[in-house]
């Protein structure tokens, strides 16, 4: 048997954010592990100060690459012999350490996606090639992982902490035909195509309202065509929200979530809170977390874009008797309970650990 008191691990992230914090605490009281990450990494995500971790320096840009400076490659190379390194190929100091791991013969994990949204041409082929080196592999989703057919490459389950679920599932608001409100929470980008929602909520009556949590560089264009739709009484901007007891409030109020671009974590986080999700129809633009949806049972989707789809998948929803909308909400929050969830993860990776240095 092996002694696993002797692992040393090192976890390499760009960014050590909230939401990974009860998977890496997991982790800890199982092995010695260190992290090393930035306090912002290049996407604009803030790392959680109430994570133990050893800070160091920003990302600089080279054109589509990145440098994580202050990154202490040669001594973690002596202090470790395990890396868990984030799986991106364009930071190249990553897989500077990547391939010295190799010659060094110190064990090394890759953490990331097998595919991204929109991304499976040449450069998501190159990730692909380069990962199957590495001596396990950590993707976001079974699916994903399925795909590859190896006992070294494993899918988490890509999930939320524990704590942000709901802990009374089965009271949270049900509503009826009188009022429908539809929650959004995410970063205002063009790429979340916010707009679409708010078109769809123009051809809706004042039966429904929204709710946007979120900040970002398209903040200011959705309020205007909020205003210029008459809808700064049905469309509440509320900014970005931090307070997870707060979002979970709003998550309880809603009947809805919609996204409009290319949905990841959000639609786990949504289902975490037992709520139904309206995403559209290109599967293949979102990220991995898509494995976890499955239309007519977690929500609707509607034609990628195209707002009047929108309104018509909105509309279905509001059509549902009280029993399928309870039947949905259930079906959305077993699923992130048993497979999407940091407790879940937590579990799969260490067995992948332990089966890595097992004699």
């Amino acid at each position: 048997m092996s002694d696993y008191n002797s692992i040393r691990c090192a976890i390499i992230q760009p960014a050590v954010p909230t939401y990974r914090s009860e998977f890496f605490d997991d982790l800890r009281k199982e092995l010695s592990i260190d992290i090393y990450a930035s306090d912002i990494d290049f996407l604009g995500v803030n790392s959680d100060n109430n994570i133990h971790f050893f800070k160091i320096g920003r990302f600089i840009k080279f054109f589509s690459l990145f440098w994580h400076s202050n990154l202490p490659i040669f001594r973690i190379i002596k202090n470790y012999n395990l890396i868990i390194l984030n799986g991106n190929p364009r930071i190249l100091n990553y897989m500077i350490l990547f391939f010295l791991c190799k010659i060094t013969h110190v064990k090394v994990i890759w953490w990331g996606h097998g595919w991204t949204g929109g991304s499976r041409g040449l450069s998501a082929l190159i990730r692909r090639h380069i990962m199957q080196y590495a001596d396990t592999v950590w993707l976001y989703t079974k699916k994903e992982a399925d795909e590859f057919k190896s006992l070294s490459i494993v899918g988490l389950g890509n999930g939320v902490p524990f704590s942000w679920f709901d802990s009374n599932p089965y009271i949270s608001k049900i509503g009826n035909n009188l009022k429908i409100q539809l929650l959004f929470v995410g970063r205002i980008t063009p790429k979340a195509n916010l707009e679409v929602i708010i078109r769809a909520l123009s051809l809706l009556d004042n039966r429904f309202s929204l709710v946007v949590i979120g900040a970002g560089s398209h903040y200011e264009e959705c309020k205007s065509l909020c205003s210029s739709l008459n809808l700064n009484t049905r469309i509440s901007f509320l900014g970005p929200i931090y307070n997870h007891e707060i979002i979970k409030k709003y998550f309880k109020d809603s009947d809805l979530f919609v996204y409009g671009g290319d949905i990841g974590l959000s639609l786990i986080h949504s289902f975490s809170q037992s709520l139904p999700v309206i995403i559209h129809d290109d599967f293949k633009s979102h990220m991995p977390e898509i494995s976890a949806f499955s239309p007519n049972s977690h929500g609707f989707v509607f034609k990628k874009n195209n707002f009047i789809s929108l309104q018509k998948a909105i509309l279905r929803y509001s059509e549902l008797s009280v029993l399928n909308r309870r039947v949905m909400r259930c079906s959305c929050y077993a699923t992130a309970y048993v497979n999407y969830n940091t407790r879940a993860m937590s579990i799969i990776a260490i067995k992948s650990i332990k089966r890595l240095f097992r004699n």
